[in-house]
């Protein structure tokens, strides 16, 4: 379809049966990438549903959006993590990366002040080790990587934090880690995050798509 950032149609791809809108910001046309027995197909589509999915231009850190406007998960849970208790110096910094997640090679930072959240980006993912203890690199305070699925689980309230954490691997000092541990076990934020919309199983066809 001359269409390069798109998946070529009859690609063979492990995901499940699904299908998904998008469309790139510098675009005009949306597209529907379809899987279905493993086999990618496209096509243009001419109405935009809301729950497609907007692509931030080439070279953007902001994260793609719903057609309706709505930040798709994790974003979505930005004013929650924002609107936690003030905690004088409940200061830090980390990213979080999550294989076979929409967002490909990227990490999600997560910048904290005072227990409040201050920023969060999308952001190109960098390599971190399973060394709780040890420092992590590049000015953050912690890195901790795990597996999409198991995120969801954990958003979801199937997974406490702890047996989130048994899944992932973490790198940051100790303080930090409790600290980071301790924003995202709020009561606060554990009860408003279940109540936000699941994670669509479709996001994950964001894969086949190189923006």
């Amino acid at each position: 379809m001359g269409e390069e950032w798109l998946p070529r149609a009859g690609t063979i791809t492990p995901l499940d049966d699904g299908e998904l809108v998008v469309r790139r910001a510098q675009d005009d046309q949306a597209f529907r990438i379809t899987v279905a027995a493993h086999r990618c197909a496209v096509a243009p589509v001419e109405a935009l549903p809301d729950n497609a999915i907007l692509l931030p231009a080439e070279g953007a850190a902001e994260p793609p959006v719903f057609a309706n406007g709505d930040p798709i998960p994790p974003f979505d849970e930005a004013p929650i993590l924002a609107g936690l208790p003030f905690v004088a110096r409940a200061t830090a910094s980390g990213h979080m990366a999550l294989a076979n997640s929409p967002f490909g090679e990227r990490s999600i930072f997560y910048e904290f002040c005072d227990g409040q959240l201050r920023d969060m980006q999308l952001v190109p993912a960098i390599a971190g080790s399973a060394a709780p203890g040890r420092a992590a690199p590049d000015g953050l305070d912690m890195i901790w990587s795990a597996d999409w699925d198991r995120w969801r689980l954990w958003r979801a309230g199937t997974l406490s934090g702890e047996q989130f954490l048994e899944g992932a691997t973490v790198q940051g000092l100790w303080p930090y880690l409790a600290l980071v541990q301790g924003i995202f076990e709020h009561d606060t934020f554990v009860d408003e995050r279940r109540l936000l919309p699941a994670p669509s199983d479709a996001l994950a066809l964001l894969r086949l798509v190189q923006w």
